[in-house]
C-alpha cells in the first residue's frame, strides 16, 4: 500500500478487501458474553418448560478454582 493520496479504484478494493478480512476474524474470536449466554440458556429453560438452574458454569480462559494470594 502506498502513502499516496491517489489511490486507483483497484487499490482502493484491494485495501477494503482486506480490511473486512480483518473485521471478520475479529468478529469471530470475541467470545459470547456471560449476559447472553444466561439469556440462551434462560429461554431453553422456558421452551422446553423446565425450571433450569446454573450450578456450574467454565469460560475458557478464566480461572475458576484459584484464589488470590493474599
Amino acid at each position: 500500500m502506498s502513502n499516496e493520496k491517489n489511490l486507483s479504484a483497484a487499490e482502493l478494493a484491494g485495501i477494503v478487501a482486506k480490511l473486512q478480512a480483518e473485521l471478520a476474524e475479529l468478529k469471530a474470536a470475541q467470545p459470547v458474553p456471560e449476559e447472553d449466554l444466561v439469556v440462551i440458556a434462560a429461554t431453553a429453560c422456558a421452551f422446553l418448560g423446565l425450571k433450569g438452574k446454573v450450578k456450574a458454569i467454565q469460560f475458557a480462559g478464566r480461572a475458576t478454582n484459584t484464589l488470590p494470594s493474599a
